[in-house]
């Protein structure tokens, strides 16, 4: 049977039953193999009204809320209110996965001359359109690996925010290995951290040693306990690798024991980067599914939400990130970027994500890359047209797609597919009563 009965209600096989997904409607129910032979012989000759009639009578009403629209306006200006800064492509750890192979191919660093008019632009942009502005620290390599730039960008913007009147909010993604003297600086200045951590003891060591191949798990601890000494608003972020998707029940325990946070986020690791060549820390995307499924379980018997990016199902999209709408990346070239994993200039995909350029007196951007990238919605992809998960995924990470297959428009086939699909089902389920 075709779980695909048109594009705004899916029948998905599970188990002797089938599930009803009405992904617009955000609703679902479950029911026996000859009510949805019924159904999918009938689906495509009833009208909305019928199909909203059947939901309002037997659908349960999933997290979130009835999507009355959620396509893009890609009219919109690119006026960006938020930048985020790559200060260095180098960084103090080896992680056998990383993306970017930090430090392999360069250590370059971002200057402050190029930081502060990409800064201008988004405090600029804030005080035109009212919202308020941040400034962010990411990358291919560790923020605080070039510290002196953090420091001068936040210490420039708080003065231009204060001149002109505008709010400024400060963000930054870390590893977590910083001495004092950046721990108590990112209390003081930083409004919200996100930290790399892949669990506690061997979990964290194996996979993101330092260059010299020691541990770092004390080293991090030691930065979540001052964090949360300090009552640092932060969160945490982990790639489950062969090494420590097993072990996630242990992390759910160490945090639950020793930190404040509520929710964790989860992800396999794909093959990118230094990943290519640590070949013994690839996952197969079943046994991910299985894993991430009942971890999943288990951390809500302890109320922790573990989520996972692919399958949000509280979300309809069109795009999977910013990158296909108005982030606002600089690389420590000066390039801007909309997406983080493009973080050099010649890495894979610099030629689509890289759209534009940031001097000392401002930036240039390319608008017809612009105008390419916000092209890839879901609706426009072939591979997603037949998927229940299409909304809740928004076609995956394009750049994932196009560094394993090197075509933009690419889904359907990706491992990560068939891991939304599991997960995302798996979410509906546990929704109904049985």
């Amino acid at each position: 049977m075709n779980s695909n009965a048109r594009d705004d209600i899916f029948l998905i096989p599970h188990g002797e039953n089938y599930v009803l997904f009405a992904p617009i409607e955000n609703k679902a129910f479950l029911i026996n193999v000859a009510a949805a032979v019924e159904i999918l012989s009938s689906l495509n000759e009833k009208t909305p009204s019928d199909i909203e009639q059947l939901l309002q009578d037997d659908g349960i009403e999933l997290v979130g809320s009835k999507a009355e629209s959620f396509e893009p306006d890609q009219s919109q200006a690119y006026k960006p209110t938020s930048v985020t800064l790559f200060p260095t492509s180098d960084c103090n750890l080896a992680c056998v996965y990383c993306f970017a192979s930090a430090g392999d191919k360069n250590k370059d660093k971002l200057d402050i001359k190029i930081a502060k008019p990409a800064i201008d632009t988004a405090l600029a942009n804030a005080l035109e359109t009212g919202k308020d502005a941040r400034v962010s620290f990411h990358g291919g390599g560790e923020p605080f690996f070039n510290f002196n730039l953090v420091k001068a960008s936040v210490e420039y913007a708080k003065k231009r925010a204060k001149e002109i009147g505008v709010n400024v909010i400060f963000t930054t993604a870390t590893n977590g290995i910083l001495n004092n003297e950046m721990r108590r600086w990112i209390v003081e200045n930083i409004d919200a951290v996100a930290l790399s951590f892949d669990g506690p003891g061997e979990a964290q060591n194996i996979n993101r040693p330092t260059t010299s191949g020691r541990s770092t798990f004390p080293i991090v601890d030691a930065t979540i306990r001052y964090f949360e000494e300090h009552s640092q608003q932060y969160s945490i972020r982990v790639t489950t690798t062969s090494h420590n998707v097993a072990q996630l029940d242990e992390l759910t325990d160490y945090i639950v024991s020793n930190t404040s946070l509520r929710s964790v986020q989860i992800e396999p690791v794909a093959n990118q980067g230094r990943a290519k060549d640590n070949l013994d820390c690839a996952i197969d995307p079943e046994l991910f599914t299985d894993e991430f499924i009942k971890a999943r379980k288990y951390a809500r018997s302890r109320a922790l939400r573990l989520h996972y990016s692919g399958a949000a199902l509280a979300s309809r999209r069109q795009f999977f990130c910013g990158a296909h709408y108005d982030n606002f990346f600089i690389t420590p070239q000066g390039k801007v970027s909309t997406c983080i994993e493009a973080s050099n200039e010649g890495d894979v995909g610099s030629e689509i994500y890289h759209i534009g350029s940031v001097g000392e007196t401002g930036s240039v951007i390319n608008e017809e890359k612009l105008k390419f990238l916000r092209s890839r919605t879901v609706s426009k992809l072939p591979g997603c047209n037949d998927c229940f998960a299409k909304f809740h995924c928004a076609g995956d990470c394009s750049y994932k797609q196009y560094s394993a297959h090197g075509d933009f428009y690419a889904t359907g086939d990706d491992p990560r597919c068939q891991i939304n699909r599991a997960v995302l089902l798996d979410e509906i389920v546990q929704q109904i009563p049985v």
